[in-house]
């Protein structure tokens, strides 16, 4: 697997069209492909303000420990962000139990955040840098020294 950057467009329409969303700029794509080079999945931040993004995740391969420390690493050691954003609806269990074990912490409940009933309530979770240094291992850590090309094997990060 390799890590794709610099293709921020052609990664958030590749998920939006899965997602069946449409993603409006301006937003970052971390693009995470096969070794073939197809897309298998990504991490969209959307309003970015310097500080903090609201964090989209898509696909089979964006949840690999790899993966998962890759773009750790870009999100706080390059980027420099100070925390990251996830929600989920209610009835996604899955991510709601997933999200703490990659260091995110509850923060709040959206009433009908994504619709007009309760099923549609929005859980808001944030991640600090301090609660993702476990996903940033010594060899991640030499990835904010450099800048991101348009590919990177996992392996080297």
């Amino acid at each position: 697997m390799r890590l794709l950057t610099r293709h921020g467009a052609e990664v958030g329409a590749w998920m939006g069209e899965r997602m069946g969303v449409r993603f409006v700029p301006p937003f970052e794509a971390i693009g995470i492909t096969d070794d073939n080079g197809s897309l298998i999945g990504g991490w969209l931040l959307n309003g970015w303000n310097h500080a903090n993004a609201d964090l989209t995740i898509y696909g089979p391969g964006a949840l690999t420990r790899r993966t998962i420390r890759a773009c750790y690493a870009h999100l706080f050691l390059d980027l420099k962000a100070t925390r990251v954003t996830a929600r989920t609806r209610r009835d996604n269990q899955t991510m709601r139990d997933l999200l703490p074990r990659l260091g995110f912490q509850f923060e709040s409940l959206a009433r009908r955040y994504y619709g007009p009933n309760r099923r549609h309530d929005a859980f808001v979770y944030a991640l600090f840098p301090d609660n993702a240094k476990n996903w940033l291992s010594p060899p991640t850590l030499d990835v904010g020294n450099r800048r991101f090309t348009d590919t990177i094997p996992l392996g080297q990060v």
